[in-house]
């Protein structure tokens, strides 16, 4: 009796302090800026395909390169294995989205990227981009400040602002 007493307060203590730490991470990315980072460049991958040319991926690269964040490299026509992938480590993919992330009667979403971390390092990040908006300026800019470990700001101009009429190529620190 006493053995399973113990077994269930290590049960309940592993729980609680599972869960606790869960609600603390949610909590500080909530509420931070820049609340997660990559331990090493990342490298971009463009599996939207072919309407996503390449001097709309380097702007946004070039764009990240002026606040001193570089990326590895870029892979334009990566394999199809590769796309088919989930969240592949070190990686920051662009697909299309397939109603995954986004709902199809949702007009006010045009892109949404997901970040897999361990103790607040960044480990992979996928882009979805709703079909016909990769040539949008400034969105694949702001997708990749999420993939990058940014969270938005109300601040009018910064590129981390949610509406893309208040956002412009503009990028500061809060």
């Amino acid at each position: 009796m006493k053995k399973l007493f113990i077994a269930m307060l290590l049960t309940l203590s592993l729980a609680g302090g599972f869960i606790a730490g869960s609600a603390f991470e949610l909590v500080y990315e909530a509420s931070t800026f820049h609340p997660v980072r990559w331990n090493k460049k990342p490298v971009l991958v463009n599996c939207y395909g072919e309407d996503l040319p390449v001097h709309r991926v380097k702007a946004a690269i070039s764009f990240w390169k002026r606040y001193n964040f570089h990326f590895d490299r870029y892979v334009h026509r990566p394999l199809d294995k590769f796309c088919d992938m989930n969240f592949a480590k070190g990686y920051i993919v662009i697909k299309k989205d397939n109603g995954k992330y986004i709902q199809k009667n949702d007009n006010r979403t045009l892109a949404a990227t997901k970040r897999n971390y361990s103790a607040f390092i960044i480990t992979s990040a996928e882009i979805h981009m709703k079909y016909g908006t990769h040539d949008l300026e400034k969105l694949l800019e702001h997708e990749i400040g999420h993939a990058i470990g940014m969270g938005h700001t109300d601040a009018k101009g910064h590129i981390m602002n949610p509406l893309l009429e208040d956002m412009q190529l503009m990028y500061w620190d809060l």
